[in-house]
């Protein structure tokens, strides 16, 4: 399961729809700049990630599942305090 069909299982949205980091910032209460420094570092990143398949996978692809990644995680550590 990818984090975008996570993320969108634990919104309640079909599992595939596809969120913009706007969207994303008014369900979870994180802030547009810091989704946008997420993306950008995972854009970044994507050059040292270990994909089997990297032609397969585009840059931002990988860069929103970051996003997504960073969402999903957030709102686990904010359960914990």
């Amino acid at each position: 399961m990818t984090a975008k069909q996570r993320f969108n299982r634990k919104h309640g949205q079909p599992p595939n729809e596809t969120n913009s980091k706007e969207e994303i910032s008014k369900m979870t209460g994180i802030t547009v700049k810091k989704l946008d420094e997420i993306w950008d570092k995972g854009y970044k990143d994507f050059q040292y990630a270990d994909i089997l398949n990297k032609r397969k996978v585009p840059r931002g692809a990988f860069a929103m599942g970051s996003v997504y990644l960073y969402a999903l995680e957030n709102a686990r550590w904010k359960r914990k305090k």
